[in-house]
């Protein structure tokens, strides 16, 4: 249930991640069904998911090259920090964190997270 989340605008650093990790339940279930499989990609720096989850490491942090291929792909969305009207509306506050997508496994679906809806599919 993510009823507990406010809408992007209104979300905090904490709201962001937690949000993130909760999905990850819903993504492990999708990965681990054999119609779909796939790996989700998280923006989320290692400091920003140790602060609000307390684990070390994120576990599906992507790198800077990963990211830049998803993006030409048309697979992860842009840097929405760099867009002034995101940013005026606060959907775009603490970038990059509570950000990324799942994709299966042929790459027929995509999970955006964090983006300007909480959710796009």
């Amino acid at each position: 249930n993510l009823t507990s989340f406010p809408l992007p605008g209104l979300m905090t650093k904490a709201d962001r991640v937690n949000f993130e990790k909760t999905m990850l339940k819903a993504f492990d279930v999708l990965k681990a069904d054999p119609k779909y499989g796939g790996t989700v990609y998280s923006l989320t720096p290692d400091a920003a998911w140790r602060e609000v989850t307390g684990e070390y490491k994120n576990p599906n942090l992507m790198s800077d090259a990963k990211y830049k291929e998803l993006v030409k792909a048309h697979v992860m969305f842009k840097d929405m920090d760099a867009d002034p009207y995101l940013k005026s509306a606060g959907i775009a506050s603490d970038w990059p964190c509570g950000r990324g997508c799942y994709r299966s496994a042929d790459g027929g679906f995509i999970i955006w997270f964090g983006e300007e809806d909480q959710l796009r599919i």
